[in-house]
């Protein structure tokens, strides 16, 4: 009984030994490891993420902060999006994120701050709809239809 139950420890131990020497050969031959594979964010999918390390390092790579970009399924909405920046941190509530983004270049016209204020107060994004309300351009209107998105597609 003792033989068989040390087979039966040793077979996954085995298998886990194959699984780990395949990855590594993987790693070898491609330069990426299975395991933990490289992603690629761009501006739009680092803010959805909150990832402030590559925001920082994005922008001062010279990445337009007002470009619309795709963000992945999951990260925003259920299906894939394109998304400015400043339209994927209104989209997560974060006006931390949209300040950030406004010092270093993100910029809303009046048409666009609109749909942002009127998706935000729809949505009831209070502190979100603040700091739009700290950057109003002159010309933009309050006066909302009810059918503004925070997603400008």
């Amino acid at each position: 009984m003792v033989r068989g139950m040390k087979a039966a420890v040793a077979i996954p131990a085995v298998l886990l030994l194959l699984m780990e020497t395949i990855a590594l050969v993987a790693t070898a031959v491609t330069g990426e490891n299975p395991r933990a594979p490289v992603v690629t964010l761009n501006l739009s999918e680092a803010v959805a993420v909150r990832d402030g390390a590559e925001m920082v390092r994005l922008i001062e790579s010279g990445e337009d902060p007002n470009e619309r970009r795709p963000v992945r399924a999951g990260l925003l909405e259920d299906d894939a999006v394109n998304a400015t920046p400043l339209e994927a941190a209104v989209s997560i509530r974060r006006s931390d994120l949209m300040v950030w983004l406004y010092d270093s270049g993100a910029r809303t016209d009046a048409a666009t701050w609109t749909r942002l204020w009127c998706a935000a107060h729809d949505e009831l994004f209070a502190e979100v709809q603040a700091e739009l309300n700290a950057r109003k351009p002159p010309d933009a209107a309050t006066e909302c239809t009810g059918s503004e998105t925070i997603l400008g597609q």
